[in-house]
């Protein structure tokens, strides 16, 4: 649920290459956010030369901070 008790399925799927690239990330309904399209997949930003997954990559386990910063930053649980 988000603040405003709304249900948000987030769906995680590994992608080809994971974690080299990142996983497929869906939510249904959409989130409605510049980083997510109007079909609800997440899409990782690049600012000039900087990839953001290339940030979450290199933990051991990438998935338990991306998940981490959805919950912060859309205020989901």
């Amino acid at each position: 649920m988000d603040t405003r008790k709304k249900i948000i399925v987030i769906k995680i799927l590994y992608n080809e290459n994971y974690p080299q690239k990142p996983p497929i990330v869906h939510s249904t309904p959409p989130i409605r956010d510049v980083c997510w399209d109007s079909n609800g997949y997440l899409h990782f930003a690049i600012k000039k030369d900087h990839f953001s997954w290339n940030l979450f990559r290199k933990y051991s386990n990438p998935l338990v901070y991306l998940i981490d910063e959805i919950v912060q930053k859309y205020k989901t649980i």
